[in-house]
C-alpha cells in the first residue's frame, strides 16, 4: 500500500522546522530508511512485532541512528513524547495489520481491533500530548476507514485480501476532523489514500 517515500520530506522540514521523525509500523523499514536521508536529528519506528524488528536488523542498508521501540504504538508514542517534549515531529501513522507486510499469512490474524487498527488511539495520544506543538502528521491507507472508498485507486486490495474492517468501519470523517482546532487537513486520493495534517498559520 502507501509509503512515506511518496513525499518530499524537505517540504515539511523547511516550512515547519521539524527535527524528529516518528513512525508507527516498521514493515520492511523502507519508509524510515527513506526518512533517514533528510537529516532528522532523531528517527523512531514503533513496531509491535519482535520478528519484524529482528528481520529489519538484518538489512545492510539500515542506518545506525534509527531507534526502534518494540511495543504497541500507543505505548511507543507516549514514551517518545514524554522523553522529547520539545521535539518538532513528523509523525507517520501506518501501524495496521501487525506482521502481515513482512511475513504474509492471514491479514486478519490479529483479532484485537486496538492492535489491528490502532489509528484512532494513536490520534488521541497525539492530541493529548502534542496539542500545543506544531507537528506534521501523515496517515496512510485511508481506504481502510471508510465504506465509501471509490476515490482510492487501491480499494481493490481490501477485497483481494479479504480485509475485515474495524468495528468503527466508517470513521474517515472523524479522522479528517480530529485536529480541526490546530491543523489543516489535506486528503490525497492516490494509492490507498493519505491524510496530511499541517499546523494552522498563526493568527
Amino acid at each position: 500500500m502507501g509509503s512515506l517515500n511518496y513525499f518530499n520530506l524537505n517540504d515539511f522540514i523547511n516550512q515547519y522546522g521539524l527535527d524528529t521523525c516518528v513512525e508507527t509500523g516498521l514493515g520492511h523499514g523502507d519508509s524510515i530508511i527513506y526518512a533517514s536521508s533528510f537529516g532528522f536529528s532523531r528517527l523512531f519506528s514503533i513496531e509491535i512485532s519482535n520478528g519484524v524488528i529482528n528481520k529489519f536488523a538484518l538489512r545492510k542498508d539500515r542506518p545506525p541512528n534509527i531507534q526502534l521501540l518494540n511495543c504497541d504504538s500507543k505505548e511507543g508514542l507516549n514514551a517518545i513524547f514524554s522523553h522529547y517534549p520539545d521535539s518538532k515531529c513528523l509523525i507517520f501513522l501506518d501501524a495496521h495489520f501487525p506482521r502481515f507486510d513482512v511475513f504474509g499469512g492471514d491479514i486478519n490474524s490479529e483479532t484485537q481491533d486496538c492492535l489491528k487498527y490502532p489509528l484512532l488511539s494513536e490520534l488521541q495520544v497525539i492530541k493529548d500530548n502534542r496539542s500545543d506543538k506544531r507537528d506534521c502528521i501523515i496517515i496512510d491507507d485511508l481506504m481502510l476507514y471508510t465504506n465509501n472508498d471509490e476515490q482510492f485507486p487501491d480499494k481493490h486490495i481490501k477485497t483481494h485480501f479479504g480485509i475485515k474492517p474495524p468495528v468503527d468501519a466508517d470513521c474517515l470523517d472523524k479522522i479528517i476532523h480530529f485536529f480541526d482546532e490546530t491543523h489543516d487537513c489535506k486528503i490525497i486520493n492516490e494509492f490507498s489514500g493519505y491524510a496530511v495534517f499541517t499546523p494552522k498559520s498563526p493568527n
